[in-house]
């Protein structure tokens, strides 16, 4: 599997108002969200603890962890990511999800070409 990247979910926190959720202590604990995409990296360094549960519903060989295409991990670290420090091209940046503290189901749907 190629290095893992991790692409800033700055975005999707703002552009719905999350940062103002987390401050009044509403971070997704006890929330189950299933990401039915590409598969899951749990190993993602803001995933690693959120991905409680992983299938894989394609005949595609391997575990849905095996997210070659990447957009079923960015997906999941924008819905469930974990507070990390990331050093980047254009800054640093301190990211999180939008929910933090809900549990990632990972379900393998689409191949590692995105397509299903």
């Amino acid at each position: 599997m190629p290095e893992e990247i991790i692409i800033p979910v700055t975005t999707a926190v703002d552009g719905l108002n999350a940062t103002e959720l987390h401050r009044m202590g509403i971070l997704g604990k006890g929330v189950k969200v299933a990401v039915l995409d590409t598969g899951v990296n749990a190993l993602h360094p803001m995933l690693r603890g959120a991905v409680t549960k992983q299938a894989n519903f394609t005949q595609f060989p391997g575990g849905p962890d095996q997210d070659a295409q990447g957009h079923g991990t960015w997906c999941a670290a924008a819905i469930g990511g974990r507070k990390v420090a990331y050093r980047g091209l254009y800054g640093e940046y301190q990211l999180q999800g939008i929910a933090p503290e809900c549990e990632i189901f990972d379900g393998k749907v689409l191949g590692d070409d995105g397509g299903g």
